[in-house]
């Protein structure tokens, strides 16, 4: 570095020999090859740092998206865990045909199911598990049925 800037220190700022000039643009370009070299090594470690870093966050990723895949397709209530069981004992019968069979599986799973009666629609009511109630429509049912049906 210091034969460069001793080069260097004529007035003009370059040398005259044109000898000189030439050893000086070869200096400076090897300079220039020298330093890309550095700049590429410390870029590819950085690189292989920053994935080093990022790699178990990627893996704990993937485990959490399988795992939340899992839990997707458990039934997301006890009730559909009961409509499914129906459905496994009876798979070729109607929605229609199912919801008397739905208020003797929700009373033999301890639920204490409750029909509703109203003009327009057919409902039950069972025991929710923290001391409230939920009212299942057969409407409802209906779509549970068809939606795993479907599955």
């Amino acid at each position: 570095m210091t034969l460069l800037l001793t080069h260097f220190d004529e007035s003009a700022g370059v040398p005259s020999d044109p000898k000189d000039r030439l050893y000086l643009s070869n200096l400076v370009m090897e300079l220039e090859k020298a330093c890309v070299a550095v700049l590429h090594a410390d870029l590819s470690r950085l690189r292989e740092a920053h994935l080093n870093t990022l790699r178990p966050l990627a893996i704990l990723g993937k485990k959490h998206s399988a795992q939340q895949t899992k839990r997707a397709r458990k039934p997301r209530s006890r009730l559909t865990a009961i409509i499914q069981a129906l459905m496994r004992q009876n798979p070729e019968t109607s929605a229609k045909e199912l919801w008397p069979h739905l208020y003797s599986a929700l009373d033999e799973e301890g639920l204490n199911p409750t029909a509703i009666d109203q003009i327009d629609k057919w409902r039950y009511e069972y025991d929710n598990g923290d001391e409230s109630r939920r009212p299942i429509t057969f409407g409802r049912f209906a779509t549970i049925v068809s939606n795993l049906k479907s599955r």
